[in-house]
């Protein structure tokens, strides 16, 4: 059977009874397979009413979409990268082309419902009645949104410099599957990626579906990802409000569905508090049990930012997807999962009490299901004397499961409380989702679940408690009696031993308003005394701890928490502030456990850790154990905590010395800043922890963080942190201590309003302290005694010129010596401190901007910058000359990457003989050499030559080199070489006395440079030079944010080595910028570019690098053309590139025809084309063009080699395959 035929049969000759609906182009079937498997399949018409389409078009349309599919199907089973789930998966071998009679069929592995138009047509608006009938719930339609809006994110962020773009998104081209989950199957008018880019095509027959097509871009035909917004708009429109027809909204008049939800917005809502509230949500909809009104604000404003006119104005998908996960149906645990039962293509009727009953719940592994009959038997049959109480809606019982004691609830239907049918199921799915929820399910106020019964009209649940009794059976066996509806009435409950009985009450037997009682009784006995008066029982009076001032306290507390206009009734916060002010607070903390937040914090974590799997933060300390003797008051902690010691001592054994500006001290500036990004990263988490209620330490200081042996830093003090699952004390001022001395924030501690604005107050003395290296925070300055924060702004202030304030650092001058110190990490880290330490708590920066601007830092870019250093220390520090510590331990320590003496150097270079030697390089010399009959490449650093060398340049040099050849994305690129070791031997303090060297896996031939005087180049091998040059440079000029590209910057013939291949590699790193290495290095060297070489625009090698690599490059090849070079050690041809350009001028005007520069040697060699000899002079001769704006980008200079004659008759030779190959690691890169 034919591929046309069996798809032709499994839809029954494409049937109407098959037909789900239509597309922009053709007809959707839902097809079943003679195995039994049911799929989707769609059909392209030719002749369409609505679109002119011209011949071929579906052709082209089909063949488009399998290479999308198809590549995405390579790429899951090659590189194992999921598939998305909200895009349609195209059955192999099951598309059919038939241009002859305009057939065109694709199938989709796809067990379709129905498309989400149709469902929104069965649940359009209805006038008659507002019940939603339709299974189209509140939580689908989330769904679909939440859905499409993942997929939009995934195909917009696949190709950032060309996007995906679908540009005919609409409710018909999205599948419900059987799982409710939407899938997009029409990618008619799909552009970018790997496909042809049409985003500034304007079709004439279609842009687009009509209705969801944005006029603002479309009309123009400058496509762009914020067109598929505006259709994403229209569509979550469509969603909420319930609208099918997108023409015929309003009052009976034609107007789009944006123009109608935005003429609402502005028209009939007119009081900017209703604005705040706006919806477009169909009334049907809030009845759904799943639906909350800021859900449908929320939506509504989202779908009018997507349809704005103004396309800048719209939000990407990314934050349209994130914005729409924070929704309460998207948060809850079970909102979002499959339905219960899968519907088929019909859509059921089914009630909300029949159809919602366990489908919700969430199944957690250590949840039970617990039988009816089970109930009963863990609570004696509900016995009498198993009866706790009641409550709202059922009864509570004690139960025992295998000796354990637990309590199980049970809800009923008959009370004095109105229960609607299906109410309960509701409560107990609820119940478990908050139960359940990560931030709730540790908390010590909250019970545990053990599991829950829902077996026909019984439903309970069982808590995992062994409870004594509820509090109101404790306050009425005193016996009194009196209600507890809210905080303020149990707290008058306790002090007067009353509470409301809800029987007692319905029989007319006791009071029915302990809260009027109290009030009248107070008012009474404070007209009758004029004194202060209180509400406790007589009883209390005998009580450990009683005071009679905390009794009137807590007496004016509780009656104005019941006041009757709720503006006058504190919050909750201030009742909390006001109940630690008390006297028995101070006096019986022990007993109240109000010293004992740390504990319950570490433990939290822990158990956190423990239970969901959220690592413990690696910056704070981890508790193992404690002990407690609260007669004596002692309370030890213990942490798993191996120290080095904490950093006020560290700063303390580095501080400053007037005698010597060498830093004796090992605390580096690489290990200061990892404390700085450490803390920063700890502050972070906390403060983002509970974003309502922060973590705030409030006594951060360097003596409270230890460095461990991995050099991290550790908080292990937190006897003043308040939020979060602990007491917010942000308004309470301790008389005694209100955070450590010389941090406390002066503008907000004083009045007692702390706020995370104080922690990143003390956190910028703590980065003052790291990079000024001052100990004492009130011996700084002039002798007089200042805090560091106010001599650190009467330093900035005193800056009198701007320029200066731009550069202004506060970093002592022992750490500039430091070998990763670089001048602008010294600037931002200073102005970050200035900023964090602002008089002005609003101008501060939040702890999440300071983190994101520390790792930003050139020392934290670095791979190696914040990694272990080679030798761990003990409590002391070494006071080794800096020279001598620094040696190895910035560099990074692979297991492959082998440190060699002097002498093994000299060993392998037969003692750096002239026979071995290689050539001279712009800082060195490069030698021959043989390890274990392995022939390699050494390279020695020296300081005698025409470029002038300061002392610690060849180091950094050095440590460059190996950062950059160790990187992951740099390692295995065929033009760089491949590291063996390195050699770094001191043996006196001045750089002469420095023996530098490195040592490469290479096998050589010559450097170019001597090949071209040695005459021993063919023309085969200078156009594989030129290509395999080009692309290494191509590649490392890629984009790659938030970095900046690489920039070689000393570019020379002498720099290029080839193997016995011939095939080029990159030799010298010296003046290298960009990427993970600092890209501003142009103050430390005198001498930029390499002689011969150099841009005449000396402007370049600070604002574009990557233009000096173009004129450095197009010297290259005009070496290679003309068989000239320039020789630094003599006169030989001083300028290549003025003889080069005179000479082609002179040629050009002499002949009236192109001509090129290449010598007349090379005309006899295979390969060899006129044309191609033209085009590489031309190209040649633009690299070196003096305007760098007039010069190709590395990008085009491969391409324009690429397209040479001798490139497609002689591939092999040339390698080109390895170029390519080169190409996709770009791609890979980018």
């Amino acid at each position: 059977m034919g591929i046309q035929s069996w798809i032709t049969s499994c839809t029954d000759g494409f049937s109407q009874e098959r037909q789900i609906g239509n597309f922009q182009f053709g007809k959707v079937y839902r097809g079943v397979f003679p195995s039994g498997k049911n799929v989707t399949v769609k059909v392209w018409e030719e002749e369409n009413s609505l679109y002119n389409l011209l011949p071929g078009d579906n052709e082209v349309r089909l063949l488009e979409e399998l290479e999308l599919l198809s590549f995405f199907n390579r790429r899951e089973k090659k590189e194992g990268i999921p598939y998305h789930r909200n895009l349609a998966k195209h059955i192999e071998h099951s598309h059919y082309l038939n241009s002859t009679h305009g057939l065109f069929i694709v199938a989709y592995d796809l067990d379709p419902i129905d498309t989400v138009q149709n469902l929104l047509g069965r649940g359009c608006i209805s006038t008659h009645s507002l019940v939603n009938s339709d299974v189209f719930t509140w939580r689908m339609r989330i769904k679909v949104a939440l859905g499409v809006a993942s997929l939009l994110k995934f195909l917009h962020a696949e190709h950032p410099d060309l996007p995906y773009l679908i540009r005919n998104l609409a409710a018909s081209h999205i599948m419900l599957d059987q799982e409710h989950e939407p899938v997009l199957f029409d990618f008619s008018m799909i552009s970018g990626g790997i496909l042809y880019d049409k985003r500034n095509i304007l079709y004439e027959h279609a842009n687009g579906c009509h209705g969801y097509v944005d006029p603002t871009c479309a009309c123009r035909g400058a496509w762009s990802d914020k067109c598929d917004v505006f259709s994403y708009g229209v569509l979550l429109l469509q969603l909420v409000s319930k609208v099918g027809d997108l023409e015929e909204v309003g009052t009976g008049d034609k107007l789009t569905i944006f123009h109608w939800a935005w003429r609402e917005y502005k028209s009939s809502q007119k009081s900017g508090s209703s604005k705040l509230n706006f919806s477009l949500v169909h009334p049907s909809l809030e009845l759904d049990p799943l639906f909350n009104c800021d859900d449908g604000v929320k939506v509504t404003k989202l779908a009018l930012q997507c349809v704005h006119k103004d396309p800048q104005k719209r939000p990407s998908m990314k934050q349209v997807h994130s914005y729409l996960e924070k929704l309460h149906v998207a948060l809850s645990n079970t909102a979002i999962q499959d339905e219960g039962s899968k519907l088929g293509g019909g859509i059921s009727n089914k009630q909300p009490d029949e159809a919602s009953g366990s489908r919700h719940l969430q199944e957690d592994n250590n949840l039970k299901s617990f039988s009816y009959d089970e109930l009963r038997m863990f609570t004696n049959d509900f016995s009498n004397e198993n009866k706790i109480d009641d409550f709202q809606y059922g009864k509570i019982f004690h139960g025992t499961i295998q000796d354990k004691q637990v309590v199980v609830k049970m809800w009923q239907l008959d009370g004095i409380y109105w229960v609607v049918g299906h109410d309960n199921q509701l409560r107990l799915r609820d119940e478990i989702i908050l139960l359940q929820h990560g931030h709730l399910i540790c908390h010590p106020n909250l019970v545990k679940l053990i599991g829950y019964c829902r077996e026909d009209k019984y439903i309970g649940i069982v808590y995992d408690l062994k409870a004594i009794d509820t509090l109101f059976n404790l306050i009425l066996k005193d016996p009194q009696a009196c209600d507890v509806y809210a905080y303020g009435t149990v707290l008058l409950n306790m002090l007067c031993k009353k509470v409301f009985n809800a029987k007692a009450w319905v029989a007319g037997d006791l009071c029915d308003n302990v809260v009027e009682q109290a009030d009248q009784e107070y008012k009474a006995k404070l007209l009758s005394s004029y004194s202060e008066w209180s509400l406790e029982h007589q009883s209390f009076v005998s009580d450990t701890g009683y005071f009679s001032k905390d009794a009137i306290e807590v007496s004016k507390l509780a009656l104005q928490c019941v006041e009757c206009n709720h503006h006058d009734r504190p919050t909750m916060n201030q009742v909390v502030k006001r109940l630690m002010k008390l006297h028995v607070v101070h006096s019986h903390a022990d007993e109240l456990c109000i010293n004992q937040e740390e504990l319950e914090l570490l433990r939290f974590f822990n158990l956190r850790e423990e239970k969901e799997g959220i690592p413990y933060h690696r910056n704070l300390a981890k508790l193992r154990d404690y002990y407690e003797n609260s007669k004596h008051g002692v309370f030890i902690m213990v942490y798993d905590l191996d120290p080095i010691d904490t950093v006020q001592n560290l700063l303390g054994k580095g501080c400053i010395s007037t005698h010597f500006l060498v830093n004796s001290d090992f605390f580096t500036w690489r290990m200061r800043i990892k404390v700085a990004l450490g803390v920063a990263s700890l502050l972070k988490f906390l403060h983002a922890e509970h974003p309502d209620l922060p973590y705030l330490i409030r006594n951060l200081a360097a003596s409270h963080i230890m460095l461990d042996q991995k050099e991290e830093p550790v908080l292990f003090d937190f006897s003043m942190i308040s939020g979060g699952i602990l007491y917010d004390k942000r308004n309470i001022l301790y008389e005694h201590a209100n955070g450590c001395h010389g941090y406390v924030d002066p503008t907000s501690a004083c009045p007692g309003a702390w706020s995370d604005k104080c922690d990143v107050f003390s956190y910028g003395v703590l980065l003052l302290q790291l990079v000024s290296k001052i100990e004492d925070l009130q011996k700084v300055g002039a002798g007089d005694k200042q805090t560091i924060f106010d001599w650190a702004w009467g330093e900035y202030k005193s800056q009198k010129s701007g320029s200066s304030k731009l550069n202004f650092s506060l970093v002592h001058p022992s750490l500039e010596s430091d070998p990763l110190f670089n001048c602008d990490d010294g600037v931002k880290v200073t102005k970050l401190a200035l900023q964090c330490v602002h008089n002005d708590p609003r101008k501060r920066p939040s702890m999440k901007q300071v983190h994101s601007h520390l790792v930003k830092l050139h020392v934290a870019l670095s791979n190696a910058a914040i990694q272990g250093e080679g030798s761990k220390l003990g409590g002391g520090v070494s006071n080794k000359h800096a020279d001598e510590v620094s040696g190895r331990r910035h560099l990074q320590e692979d297991n492959n990457l082998k440190i060699f003496s002097y002498d093994e150097l000299r060993m392998f270079s037969n003692d750096f003989s002239n026979e071995n030697r290689i050539d001279n390089f712009q800082y060195g010399k490069m030698f021959h050499g043989t390890i274990q009959d392995k022939q390699v490449v050494v390279k020695i650093w020296q300081i005698d030559g025409i470029y002038w060398v300061s002392g610690c340049d060849n180091q950094l040099r050095l440590r460059d080199e190996i950062i950059l050849l160790q990187h992951p994305q740099l390692i295995c690129h065929p033009n760089l070489v491949k590291l063996i070791g390195y050699c770094r031997k001191d043996v006196g303090y001045s750089a002469k006395d420095k023996y530098i060297g490195i040592v490469y896996d290479l096998k050589a031939e010559d450097t170019l440079f001597n090949l071209i005087l040695k005459d021993r180049l063919t023309w085969l091998q200078i156009i594989k030079i030129g290509i395999g040059f080009a692309s290494l440079l191509a590649f490392l000029h890629t984009e790659n944010s938030p970095l900046l590209p690489y920039a070689v910057r000393n570019i020379s013939a002498s720099h290029i080595i080839l193997d016995q291949d011939f095939f080029p590699k990159l030799i010298d790193y010296g003046q290298f910028a960009g990427g993970i290495l600092p890209d501003s290095r142009v103050e430390r060297y005198m001498f930029m570019g390499c002689a011969g070489y150099q841009d005449v625009d000396r402007d370049c090698y600070t604002n574009y690098p990557q233009a000096c690599d173009v004129y450095a490059y197009g010297t290259v090849l005009v070496n290679m053309l003309c068989k000239k070079v320039f020789n630094v050690a003599g006169d030989l041809y001083n300028n290549v590139v003025e003889w080069a350009e005179e000479e082609y001028k002179t040629k050009l005007l002499s002949s009236y025809s192109e001509w090129s520069l290449e010598h007349q040697s090379f005309v006899r060699d295979t390969g060899y084309y006129s044309g191609d000899a033209i085009e590489v002079s031309k190209l040649a001769l633009q690299c070196v063009e003096c305007n760098h704006l007039d010069r190709p980008t590395m990008d085009q200079v491969v391409k324009r080699l690429m397209k040479l004659h001798v490139v497609h008759t002689h591939a092999y030779e040339l390698c080109i395959n390895q170029v390519q190959d080169i190409s996709d690691q770009k791609n890979q890169y980018v």
